[in-house]
């Protein structure tokens, strides 16, 4: 019995490692650690799909923690579904985002409300970031707006993500994978550090 185990867990382990990626992220806030992201992405033949956990905590005036959800599902290099939850201990701050490719374009639902993507297929999202340098990008799906985004070589292994309100994120990677993230939020500045 032993034996059988240790195979199954070296198995999992190989497949993992064959064919998935996960990584851990700090978040900082002034210097402080106020939560982790979480990226999973597992591939399977044609279909891809990667998942991203956040939480956060941060204590102002009072506590606001922000948990966040980002699941997508790709057929080959093609987004077929995302869906994006945000929930926090303030709730007109919730959202729920889901895209979904049907035919010729995408049907987005956001805040309730439904919308069009007059685009045959989406290549590139925000989480993309995440898992594949975006060498010869320009724009990502944000799963989160549920609109395209510019994105802007900014020197090397850097890279600028304008948001829809015109702040700016910034993305630095060695040796083609994510190192950091800073972001432009309501609070401020914060920075998602990757787990050495």
């Amino acid at each position: 019995m032993p034996v059988r185990i240790g195979l199954i867990s070296i198995l999992f382990c190989c497949t993992l490692a064959a064919f998935g990626q996960v990584h851990t992220y700090l978040i900082t806030y002034r210097d402080k650690k106020v939560g982790t992201v979480e990226t999973r992405q597992v591939a399977n033949g044609e279909e891809r799909s990667t998942l991203i956990t956040s939480v956060t905590s941060v204590q102002l005036f009072r506590q606001y923690k922000v948990t966040t959800r980002i699941q997508n599902k790709y057929d080959g290099e093609i987004l077929r579904y995302a869906k994006t939850e945000r929930i926090t201990n303030t709730s007109n701050d919730n959202l729920t985002t889901i895209t979904e490719r049907k035919g010729g374009r995408y049907m987005i639902t956001r805040k309730g409300r439904d919308a069009n993507l007059d685009m045959a297929a989406i290549h590139y999202c925000v989480s993309d970031l995440y898992f594949k340098e975006p060498v010869h990008i320009n724009q990502a799906y944000s799963e989160t707006n549920g609109q395209m985004l510019n994105l802007t070589k900014m020197g090397k292994d850097a890279y600028i993500l304008t948001l829809p309100d015109g702040k700016q994120n910034y993305y630095r990677y060695s040796a083609g994978k994510l190192v950091s993230v800073e972001a432009v939020t309501t609070l401020g500045k914060i920075y998602f550090i990757l787990e050495k």
